[in-house]
């Protein structure tokens, strides 16, 4: 697996043998395998009706198969929660749904090169500059190669680095923005890519169904700081409006800034309920930039965007991230 970039060097070994829901890659140990069996062949001498000989009974193990995988599944999960590197990650999304975090390694989708690299970094065993002088005691400095302000770790690369946001946060933004805009555009029969890639945002799409607006300052009679969010839907049957905007922020930052998004679009939403004559409700996006996920799910819903897209807005997320990992790190694959 290392040879081929499915696995880091300095990655957690112990979360290959978990599940994949929970954050493991799935694989089965020779070890256990043949340990399951044993207790299964033990489970059935035992329960066996037709009586054994006394001797083929005293090698049934104590213990059913489903006490040992239980057992063997806690062992591992806490030898990988209990490293005070690998374990990091565990820690800071402990609040969020593990099912839904993680489903981006249950789908599969990924490419296993990628999907490496995003659980090394989860790991933060990928060769930041803090792990290098921290950790592995080189010589040098630990400051963001980037910014030169703070310590240069995964999730500093990823979510706090001042210089990466005035471009590559960004990017890897609008690309989520831009699903969530193809979706909508899909659900009022507007104008859309076969691809959502492809999909091209127009700063005012518009029909006898919806007008959306891409990233456009609302024009309104009192002054409201926030008044740019990255998508507004009017619904013209319904007179309902939605504001929605999105962001990818550190992971354990989910839920603080889908707080934080609805909040600052309250005088926003309270205007235009005045000046449009219609209902209002903000919608945050919301999805780490390492996956974990809060209510994403649950909001998209509530635009009628099916869960299979919900997946896509966190496989985007984590390309983006990615990609942001591979050019700051050099990394090739």
């Amino acid at each position: 697996m290392t040879i081929n970039r499915t696995l880091h060097p300095r990655a957690n070994v112990a979360r290959l043998y978990l599940p994949r829901n929970e954050g493991g890659r799935g694989l089965k140990g020779a070890e256990q395998t043949i340990r399951t069996e044993e207790y299964g062949l033990s489970d059935y001498v035992r329960n066996e009706e037709k009586g054994y000989n006394k001797h083929l009974k005293q090698l049934v193990k104590n213990g059913s198969k489903q006490d040992y995988l239980r057992e063997q599944k806690e062992n591992t999960e806490k030898e990988w929660k209990d490293k005070p590197l690998h374990g990091q990650y565990t820690k800071i999304t402990e609040n969020t749904d593990k099912n839904k975090t993680y489903k981006w390694l249950r789908n599969g989708y990924m490419k296993k090169e990628t999907e490496g690299l995003i659980t090394a970094a989860q790991d933060q065993a990928l060769p930041t500059r803090w792990k290098k002088v921290r950790i592995e005691k080189q010589p040098g400095t630990a400051l963001c190669r980037m910014c030169n302000k703070r310590d240069e770790t995964t999730f500093h690369i990823l979510s706090e680095c001042s210089k990466l946001a005035q471009n590559e946060y960004k990017k890897r933004h609008d690309k989520v923005a831009q699903l969530v805009h193809w979706n909508l555009c899909k659900k009022y029969e507007l104008k859309y890519a076969k691809n959502w890639y492809d999909h091209v945002t127009e700063s005012v799409t518009e029909n006898e169904k919806a007008k959306i607006l891409w990233d456009l300052t609302i024009q309104t009679d009192h002054v409201i700081q926030a008044r740019r969010p990255d998508i507004v839907v009017k619904e013209k049957g319904l007179d309902h409006t939605w504001i929605i905007d999105i962001a990818v922020p550190g992971d354990s930052r989910i839920e603080e800034k889908e707080k934080e998004k609805i909040e600052k679009y309250q005088d926003l939403a309270r205007e235009i309920q005045r000046l449009w004559q219609t209902s209002v409700n903000v919608i945050p996006v919301v999805v780490g930039a390492l996956g974990a996920v809060g209510k994403l799910e649950e909001n998209l819903e509530m635009l009628d965007v099916s869960k299979k897209e919900v997946d896509r807005v966190q496989f985007s997320a984590l390309l983006g991230s990615a990609r942001i990992l591979r050019k700051v790190l050099d990394i090739s694959g």
